[in-house]
């Protein structure tokens, strides 16, 4: 992260790590529980707020607070998560953090084999617009779009499918896809996901 304008922290500037240090005794080489332990913030918290390029609000990041106004349900609408290390066959890193991914849904209907493995790690990245799923829900899920769309072509290109009808005729056509991530059920309505 690199911090373009410090607001009470003069003279501070350039890259900024987060990330907790391993070794609880450790914590305090930690930037946030530095401003802590100082007495600057309340909270050991840091807190984010991303913006796209055509959104009017500016991206920024909140440090020992959160901004409720931008939380559906508020405060009250905030999930706490359990996180697991994973660590991902592609990558040489010691440890990501995710969390646990339970089932895929198309409308009511899971995105399973019968029998299938049902739980993944579901890694979310803010980086990224892309939604990556397990190859066995991928494959059971464009089977039920194909029932619902037809001819739908997912050997082109292999990471999507596509069909030669443009989206606000498709849409009603579609069911909305469900994570459901650590008991918590997040649902992406057709007009989403489609591109």
């Amino acid at each position: 992260m690199a911090l373009f304008q410090a607001v009470g922290l003069d003279d501070t500037d350039g890259v900024l790590g987060l990330a907790v240090h391993p070794d609880s005794k450790k914590k305090s080489l930690s930037y946030v529980w530095q401003l802590k332990n100082s007495g600057m913030i309340d909270n050991a918290l840091v807190s984010f707020s991303i913006s796209g390029p055509n959104m009017e609000d500016p991206s920024y990041a909140i440090f020992g607070g959160i901004n409720a106004d931008q939380i559906v349900g508020g405060v009250d609408g905030l999930k706490k998560m359990q996180t697991k290390a994973y660590r991902p066959d592609w990558t040489n890193s010691a440890k990501q953090w995710a969390l646990d991914g339970q089932t895929m849904l198309y409308g009511t209907e899971e995105c399973q084999q019968v029998g299938g493995e049902k739980t993944y790690a579901a890694i979310i990245d803010t980086g990224s617009s892309n939604i990556g799923v397990p190859d066995t829900m991928f494959k059971e899920l464009t089977a039920k779009w194909r029932g619902d769309v037809g001819d739908l072509d997912c050997v082109t290109d292999d990471n999507f499918c596509q069909v030669m009808t443009p989206c606000k005729d498709i849409a009603p056509k579609l069911k909305p896809i469900g994570f459901q991530i650590s008991g918590q059920v997040f649902e992406l309505e057709p007009s989403l996901y489609l591109h």
